[in-house]
């Protein structure tokens, strides 16, 4: 049995569910967002054994059952309104998140993509840069935090910078005339001397990567499924849109095409996946106009669907094989 931690609602659970079925895999999904009321996890320290009830009991399975785990995503609790205490909510809200990340000590024997430790620290980009770095990719002079002082000397050398988030991609947010949460997008900005005075004073309220902005000849997104890597050339300067940050997405004028990586920079992607235990992860690089590759970070839970249906590349495929064999393949 497949057991998937993912939200239902995500389309690349929905596309992997399918294949897995049709490939004829028993397939047992969880969506943590229901966790805990509206299913149950048991584990019995003496016999070592864990047992999952959803619903009413109609469907059980013990984690014996258990050969591989697709380790998707992890939605944060959503709690019923009938919980109406906000301290009780956050309480019960935590110790679920908890429990939930103590899964993978308690389920050591299937592979999991990827084990849950891993993925955190993985995901922390001031951590994978450093590591980058050490293991020899080309890594732009880099900025992380809230000094205005230390941004300032390092801004003294720089005239044309990227401002990247730390971490979040997006924003919910509420507004009068949007009762329920809307998404703000955090894309990469490229900024010159008079904007960088406007934004210098709020670089105090919030740390922020700040890089050199690096020129493109186009970009790469890296997909590496246990030994196999997909590399796909993502010609972000041919639209307006997309030249500071391909996440804009103008499909119809960015052509998206399979690419073939030195083997050098391809074994470098492998051995940064070993280095951060990862058994899945999208690579973002840029080819420079001199042909530099030069490494932006690692999504160790990245998209990838997208990618697959533009080039063909069989993706899919590379991860339901190692699933189905319950290794590394």
């Amino acid at each position: 049995m497949i057991l998937i931690l993912s939200d239902k609602s995500d389309a690349h659970y929905q596309y992997m569910q399918q294949r897995l079925v049709d490939r004829g895999e028993e397939v047992f999904t969880l969506d943590t967002s229901q966790f805990p009321h509206n299913f149950s996890i048991g584990y019995d320290f003496s016999d070592q054994c864990l047992e999952v009830t959803v619903g009413n009991g109609e469907k059980k399975i013990s984690g014996k059952e258990i050969a591989s785990i697709w380790n998707r995503r992890r939605p944060p609790t959503k709690l019923p309104k009938s919980f109406s205490d906000e301290a009780v909510r956050e309480y019960i809200v935590r110790e679920s998140q908890i429990f939930l990340s103590s899964l993978h000590d308690m389920l050591k024997s299937p592979l999991w993509v990827s084990n849950p430790d891993s993925l955190e620290k993985a995901s922390r980009k001031p951590y994978q840069l450093l590591v980058a770095q050490e293991m020899g990719f080309c890594v732009p002079e880099t900025f992380i935090g809230n000094s205005v002082s230390v941004a300032t000397e390092f801004l003294a050398s720089h005239n044309d910078i990227a401002l990247k988030a730390i971490g979040m991609g997006a924003i919910e947010i509420r507004s009068e005339s949007c009762p329920e949460f809307d998404c703000m997008r955090m894309y990469t900005r490229r900024l010159d001397n008079n904007q960088l005075e406007a934004v210098l004073p709020q670089v105090q309220n919030c740390p922020v990567i700040i890089q050199p902005y690096v020129q493109k000849d186009f970009e790469l997104r890296i997909t590496v499924v246990g030994t196999k890597v997909f590399a796909c050339a993502i010609y972000s300067q041919m639209a307006e849109r997309t030249k500071e940050d391909w996440r804009r997405y103008d499909f119809l004028k960015t052509p998206h095409r399979a690419y073939t990586l030195p083997k050098e920079v391809e074994q470098r992607c492998l051995a940064l996946m070993s280095t951060l235990g990862l058994m899945f992860g999208c690579i973002d690089m840029i080819v420079t106009p001199k042909g530099e590759y030069v490494f932006l970070e690692i999504n160790p839970n990245g998209q990838w669907l997208w990618i697959e249906r533009m080039t063909g590349m069989p993706i899919a495929d590379a991860l339901i094989d190692m699933l189905i064999a319950g290794k590394v393949v």
